[in-house]
């Protein structure tokens, strides 16, 4: 009746079942040629995950322990789509999975794995063209953060009973913390009796190494703390950030980086010395540390009428 034969292959990989299909063929004895000619090549080749696997151990041998776990957290990101096979995967598809993500370093790292199979897949001839590259990132709103005036960490403070996440934004202003420092830190690596975490640190090696101050202030936040090492927490941290904001009454547009700015901001406004601030910040240079100080323009006109030459008063 006009109708087509169609071939299929199913196979099952670690509890998942994937198939590979190929339509078009007029009669059966066509479909079961080509499947007796080895029209299949092995599933596993093209499933996303068996690509990864070898990729990841060569590569990750070769970063930083803090890079490869900021990798495995875009890998997990990934998994609607670990068992596909890499020539059935539609652009679209990938598109909205990155669409679905709040943070732009997640994204960009979920992009670079996903660019990198498909290198893997077109060195290996599993594949002809590398469509990972066109995804389309969210904005980068770390480059612009600007962080919390001193009227919105005083309405943080006060929202604080009623609203306990507020706690997180408040330790990161105090103490510089990254987000990312802020979901590994545990308990474990707070000491209360001389006021440094240790074992939570990121990103440079200094930023690794040296421990992070904390001010008594934010004692009592540290000692009620809520661990957020866990991916569940983890997953849903941006959304319930922006939610507390709301509810706070305070803007939705800064992002959790921009409480690692407003410390520097604020300590640098308190006549901090730059090498003091450096340090606090766990910055390796100084320029790092001006890239996240900001001033308001009635700062620096402050600063400015402050350059006057006293006139000696003229004999009459």
């Amino acid at each position: 009746r006009g109708r087509y034969w169609q071939a299929e292959l199913s196979t099952f990989y670690q509890g998942h079942r994937i198939r590979q299909r190929k339509s078009g063929f007029k009669t059966k004895k066509e479909a079961l040629q080509f499947i007796e000619r080895g029209g299949f090549n092995a599933p596993e080749r093209k499933i996303l995950m068996e690509i990864y696997l070898p990729w990841s151990e060569r590569h990750y041998s070769k970063i930083s322990k803090n890079r490869v776990y900021s990798y495995k957290k875009a890998w997990e990101r990934l998994k609607p789509i670990h068992y596909r096979d890499i020539n059935e995967l539609k652009f679209d598809e990938m598109q909205r999975i990155i669409d679905g993500i709040d943070s732009y370093y997640v994204a960009k790292y979920m992009k670079f794995i996903l660019t990198q199979l498909y290198r893997e897949a077109i060195k290996n001839k599993i594949t002809d063209v590398n469509i990972a590259e066109y995804i389309e990132l969210p904005n980068n709103h770390d480059e612009t953060k600007e962080p919390y005036s001193l009227e919105e960490v005083e309405l943080m403070w006060k929202k604080l009973p009623e609203i306990p996440f507020l706690a997180y934004p408040l330790i990161m202003i105090y103490t510089g913390m990254r987000p990312g420092e802020l979901f590994k830190l545990e308990k474990k690596h707070i000491d209360f009796e001389r006021n440094l975490i240790i074992g939570s640190g990121s990103k440079t090696e200094l930023g690794q190494e040296a421990p992070v101050i904390f001010p008594d202030i934010i004692k009592p936040l540290l000692e009620n703390y809520e661990s957020l090492a866990f991916r569940k927490h983890q997953d849903k941290f941006y959304a319930d950030y922006k939610e507390a904001m709301a509810a706070a009454g305070l803007p939705e547009s800064k992002t959790p980086g921009s409480c690692r700015h407003t410390c520097s901001t604020w300590l640098t406004s308190l006549n901090t010395p730059p090498a003091l601030i450096r340090r606090i910040m766990r910055h390796t240079s100084y320029k790092t540390t001006i890239r996240y100080t900001h001033f308001q323009v009635d700062q620096e006109i402050q600063a400015l009428n402050s350059m006057q030459i006293k006139k000696e008063a003229e004999e009459p």
